[in-house]
């Protein structure tokens, strides 16, 4: 995601969440990936997905023209207990639509970290 919509950051702020957003234009770089390597050449990182420990959330439009929905559900199934939620009539953008529904998937997500949080670190 290259730049979330201020409305949308306003309505997780509404949520009480703290909202930390990084946008590329604000380093002055181009909005376009230009220099990013296609997926298909870029290292498999599957390992790295596995070790993540902490709730995800992974939101992927399901008429994504850059990445295909196969792409996030592989994602979402390399996170243990991660949930995969797709999107239709969501490509590569966040749609004024459903920013409401981002929203809530974003605060229910960050409700359970809080939740397991508060249980303290799991043991393993």
């Amino acid at each position: 995601m290259i730049a979330w919509p201020d409305e949308l950051c306003n309505g997780l702020a509404r949520c009480g969440l703290f909202v930390v957003r990084f946008d590329n234009r604000d380093v002055g770089r181009s909005t376009h990936l230009r220099n990013v390597p296609p997926p298909r050449l870029q290292p498999n990182r599957t390992a790295a997905l596995r070790r993540i420990t902490v709730p995800t959330l992974v939101i992927h439009g399901l008429d994504d023209p850059l990445v295909a929905p196969s792409g996030g559900l592989a994602i979402a199934k390399a996170i243990p207990n991660s949930r995969f939620v797709g999107f239709s009539g969501m490509g590569h953008d966040l749609p004024r639509a459903l920013w409401p529904e981002l929203v809530r998937e974003i605060a229910a997500l960050t409700a359970l970290g809080e939740h397991r949080g508060r249980q303290g670190p799991l043991s393993g």
